[in-house]
């Protein structure tokens, strides 16, 4: 997987939010650069230099309206811009991608690592990251989310050192989850749903005598965790800096209810403002994008987990195993149901809850377990009952990764079969406008003019220009973007909601499988153009 995913790095063009990422990080390391000692700045830089960063009010922390949102990723990832001296946007965005898949990489190391303790079997644990692998809606992302991605690899990480932490709450196991939880917060301010699950498992188990009669040594431990979980949470947040409560308060406020964001999203074939959704916004689009299979496995998961805490009653958490069902399952629930009750404002689709899918994988995998050693009541059932759990487990991996192939490097508009036909029709597909870079590959490689105009578009105007530098310098240069469409050789239209396009017959179409997602429109021809072509997703 970590030679496969290094090789794929190239596959993808740059998405919606990296720009924004980068110049958080860019904001965030400018601002600890300006807390070192002046001695230490004249080594670094110089004056001339300081003196026109500090002039720039569109890169204080201060002032920087992303300033709220964690910068735990973006910042170490600057800083190596600059220790690696990276100076040319494609490279810059390719090292982004590759550091964005190796934090997802040792998600999947965790997750393994989850299982394994969990289950006792490695088979398991492999099969297991196997499913978190093969989720076609996450699998693109891996490579350039720099914010649900990430987090969701934080989320696994600060899951394995809760388990771990709950059950046997030792020093260094509060020190390692502290660090943990710290990084996740600072990630995305989500985070803070781990340590409040952590402390009131320790407080479950502890009343049904999980940890013996040692209830003040484990208050000394609990002590020792908040203080260092706060601690490093401030570190590594330099936003915190000056004003830790406030600041904190602050970017807990407007994690809660997102009003700056005004955007509206397609929902059931409806245009919806993301301040007035459904309740059932998150889970309808969790059931028609993740594999079935995993839906049905959750499902077995969460009655047998449930079954089990009816017979057993609380003495459930003072087994040293089968307590961890119902952590995983809180961890992917709760969060569900919060954004339900206080009516959160969401993107499209559910990636800002992607963070809650590999605990409810965790609770598919329990259902898998149950399944397989569910005993039915008729013996003939009972001799073919495995191989036919094995050959729809088989069946399921197979259709998945052959989406995933077909769909590629598209993977992030992936419905299931409970979708309707033609879902582009009523729900956001390619709202990343990632067959942007494909759109503007074949716009150099068809047309031979030193200078080729492409017109901004709206909403993706920052995409050309994010996806102009993974271009080769040579056709980068020849692409100029266009503010007048009277000037224009090109347009590219993103295929939103199949909204018609107010131009004559597209030269060229992007396809991720059989959903059209960017078309191409040639206003000023050139003397011999190309003919009309359709690229799809794979070739």
């Amino acid at each position: 997987m970590l030679a496969g995913g290094l090789g794929l790095v190239r596959d993808y063009g740059v998405s919606f939010d990296e720009g924004t990422q980068r110049i958080l990080g860019q904001v965030s390391l400018l601002y600890v650069f300006q807390q070192l000692p002046a001695s230490w700045q004249q080594r670094l830089i110089t004056p001339d230099a300081a003196a026109a960063m500090a002039n720039r009010p569109d890169r204080q922390l201060k002032t920087y309206i992303e300033r709220d949102h964690g910068a735990a990723f973006d910042l170490p990832v600057a800083a190596a811009e600059q220790v690696l001296r990276l100076r040319d946007e494609r490279q810059v965005y390719l090292f982004r991608h590759v550091c964005n898949f190796l934090v997802c990489f040792a998600a999947f190391i965790s997750f393994y690592r989850l299982v394994l303790q969990r289950f006792g079997s490695w088979r398991l644990g492999l099969f297991a990251t196997l499913l978190l692998v093969l989720t076609p809606r996450l699998f693109a992302d891996y490579f350039y989310n720099d914010k649900d991605a990430v987090f969701l690899a934080a989320f696994v990480v600060a899951t394995g050192t809760a388990v771990a932490f709950i059950r046997q709450p030792t020093n260094k196991a509060a020190a390692w989850h502290a660090l943990a939880c710290a990084l996740a917060i600072d990630v995305r301010m989500m985070g803070v749903l781990l340590p409040a699950a952590t402390l009131a498992f320790l407080a479950l188990r502890a009343g049904v005598g999980a940890y013996g009669q040692s209830k003040a040594l484990l208050l000394r431990v609990v002590v020792l965790y908040s203080a260092l979980l706060v601690g490093l949470a401030i570190i590594f947040w330099p936003f915190l800096w000056e004003a830790p409560l406030p600041n904190f308060l602050l970017a807990f406020r407007n994690m809660s209810h997102f009003y700056r964001w005004r955007g509206s999203v397609f929902y059931q074939g409806q245009l919806i403002p993301g301040t007035h959704l459904p309740w059932h916004y998150a889970l309808g689009w969790m059931a028609i994008t993740t594999p079935p299979l995993y839906i049905g496995l959750f499902a077995v998961g969460a009655g047998a987990a449930l079954a089990s805490l009816v017979r057993h009653r609380w003495q459930l958490l003072a087994d040293k195993v089968a307590w961890q069902d119902l952590f995983f399952l809180s961890l992917g629930v709760a969060p569900l149901v919060a954004v339900i009750f206080f009516h959160s404002v969401l993107y499209t689709g559910w990636r800002q809850l992607y963070f809650v899918y590999p605990p409810l994988l965790l609770v598919a995998v329990r259902g898998l377990v149950a399944a397989w050693h569910w005993q039915p009541a008729w013996a003939a059932l009972r001799r073919g009952y495995r191989p036919l759990v094995g050959a729809l487990l088989a069946a399921s991996l197979v259709a998945t990764t052959t989406s995933m192939a077909r769909l590629h490097p598209y993977e992030h508009v992936y419905f299931n079969a409970f979708a309707p036909t033609h879902p582009e029709r009523y729900y956001d597909a390619d709202y990343w406008f990632m067959g942007t870079l494909d759109g503007l590959k074949w716009v150099v490689q068809h047309d031979s003019r030193p200078q080729v105009r492409i017109y901004q578009l709206g909403r993706i105007e920052e995409m050309l220009l994010l996806n102009r530098f993974m271009l080769p310098p040579a056709e980068r240069a020849r692409l100029v973007l266009e503010p007048n469409l009277a000037a224009a050789d090109y347009v590219l239209y993103p295929c939103e909601y199949l909204r018609p396009a107010p131009f004559p017959t597209p030269c060229h179409s992007v396809y991720a499988g059989s959903m059209r997602i960017l078309d191409v429109f040639c206003l000023r021809p050139a003397a011999t153009p190309g003919p009309r072509a359709t690229s799809r997703a794979g070739e």
